[in-house]
């Protein structure tokens, strides 16, 4: 079946140019204004994937963002025109669950774009057990997780990466691994990882609990530290 892909553009004129890559993909794309109804627009066409397109920097739509990551579990590609380092870690903390720099190219966007898309599949029926570690429970066919009973909110990047390692307590889980387990197919930078586990990690010890994503130098990450 078709995947229907919307990308809400500060320009979606100057956009156009993607919905030929995308289509050559077996993807439908429909470029929009930043100021649609979110909400409709997702109930009516049931995206599996969202795309905002920034003109120059992707933190001018950074508000944008954090409004979608509250409002659905559909992924979330952030495109700017240039790459900044700064740029890129704030749109990741706003909720986007990757991000390009379209200098890269737009075969780099749809190689991506594709990457978030194959990520969201339904739990394997040996998955639903929760994972117990100590105080931690996570809940794969809920997707909840609790510290000492107390739900906490984690983005579903964060989710998956704690589920490989909560699955994999007993050991060290080797970088690569997570990057390809969560990821697949690798085109980005590594501090990505490392964004997403810090942001977890402040999560728990916010809320009293362990540092999860203990790092193993030169290796990989555990659970905890324990």
């Amino acid at each position: 079946m078709t995947k229907t892909v919307i990308a809400l553009a500060e320009n979606p004129e100057s956009a156009q140019g993607i919905r030929k890559l995308f289509d050559d993909g077996g993807m439908r794309m429909l470029i929009l204004p930043t100021d649609v109804d979110l909400t409709q627009t997702i109930h009516t066409h049931k995206p599996a994937l969202l795309i905002l397109i920034a003109e120059v920097n992707g933190t001018s739509l950074i508000p944008l963002c954090r409004k979608l990551h509250s409002l659905t579990e559909i992924p979330i590609l952030m495109s700017a025109q240039s790459h900044d380092e700064y740029d890129e870690v704030s749109c990741l903390a706003a909720g986007a669950h990757d991000y390009v720099a379209r200098h890269r190219g737009l075969r780099s966007m749809l190689s991506r774009a594709e990457n978030l898309i194959r990520r969201v599949v339904a739990p394997t029926p040996e998955a639903h057990s929760p994972l117990l570690h100590g105080d931690i429970t996570v809940n794969p066919l809920t997707r909840e997780v609790h510290l000492r009973g107390t739900k906490l909110e984690l983005t579903r990047t964060e989710f998956e990466l704690l589920s490989l390692l909560a699955a994999n307590a007993h050991r060290v889980v080797h970088r690569q691994e997570l990057i390809n387990r969560v990821w697949g197919a690798w085109y980005g930078d590594d501090h990505i990882l490392e964004v997403h586990l810090s942001r977890m990690r402040r999560k728990f010890t916010q809320a009293g609990g362990p540092s999860v994503g203990h790092a193993i130098r030169g290796v990989g990450y555990r659970l905890t530290a324990g």
